[in-house]
C-alpha cells in the first residue's frame, strides 16, 4: 500500500471516530434522566439569609420539612435581622411536618376540631392541631398527656404558639412516648 492510501484510511478512521463520539454524547445528554419536580409544597426559601453569624450548609443538604423541629425553625427566624424575619418566617409557612407530642385538651368549632398540644422538644407553648371531626376521633377516650404524632402543615408558626392544618394523628406506644 502506498502512503496516500494509509494516509487516506487514517483520516477517514479519525472521521468516522470523531463522528461517532459526537454522536454518543450528544445522546447521552439527551437520554439523562430529569430530576423530579415536587408539586406538593415549596421548600422553606432560605436565599434571603445572608447574615455574618448564620452558617447553614446548601440547599441540597438541608433536612426536608417533615423533619424540621420546632425549635430549628424558630432559631431560623430569630437569628435573622428583624427585617428579614418575615421573610424567612413565610419560606416555613405550608411545610408537612411530623411531631411527636401530648394531648392537652380539644375545641369543637363546627365540622372542625382544635386537637391542642404541647409544642415538641418540651419547649413552653401550644400546638393548634385543625382537623376534622373524624381525625380527631382517635382522641374520644383518652385522657390529658397521651403521646401521639401528628402529621400537618405550617399555617402559622412563633415562639410560643403552632397552628397546623389537614392534620393526621397516630397514636405513639410506649416506645415512642414523648419525654
Amino acid at each position: 500500500m502506498s502512503d496516500t492510501v494509509i494516509a487516506a484510511i487514517i483520516t477517514t478512521m479519525g472521521g468516522l471516530l470523531a463522528a461517532l463520539l459526537v454522536h454518543y454524547l450528544s445522546n447521552k445528554k439527551r437520554t439523562r434522566p430529569e430530576p423530579p419536580v415536587s408539586t406538593s409544597h415549596p421548600k422553606p426559601s432560605l436565599e434571603i439569609i445572608k447574615h455574618d453569624n448564620v452558617k447553614l450548609p446548601p440547599e441540597r443538604f438541608l433536612p426536608s420539612p417533615s423533619l424540621l423541629k420546632h425549635s430549628d425553625i424558630v432559631k431560623a427566624i430569630e437569628s435573622q435581622p428583624p427585617f428579614q424575619r418575615d421573610k424567612v418566617h413565610e419560606s416555613f409557612i405550608g411545610s408537612r411536618v411530623r411531631w411527636n407530642t401530648k394531648l392537652t385538651s380539644i375545641s369543637h368549632y363546627g365540622d372542625s376540631v382544635s386537637v391542642l398540644a404541647e409544642i415538641p422538644d418540651g419547649e413552653p407553648g401550644c400546638l393548634f392541631c385543625i382537623t376534622d371531626q373524624s381525625k380527631a376521633q382517635v382522641f374520644n377516650l383518652l385522657p390529658e398527656g397521651t403521646p401521639f404524632s401528628v402529621t400537618g402543615t405550617i399555617k402559622q408558626i412563633s415562639k410560643y404558639e403552632v397552628d397546623l392544618t389537614d392534620c393526621s394523628f397516630d397514636l405513639l406506644n410506649e416506645l415512642n412516648k414523648v419525654e
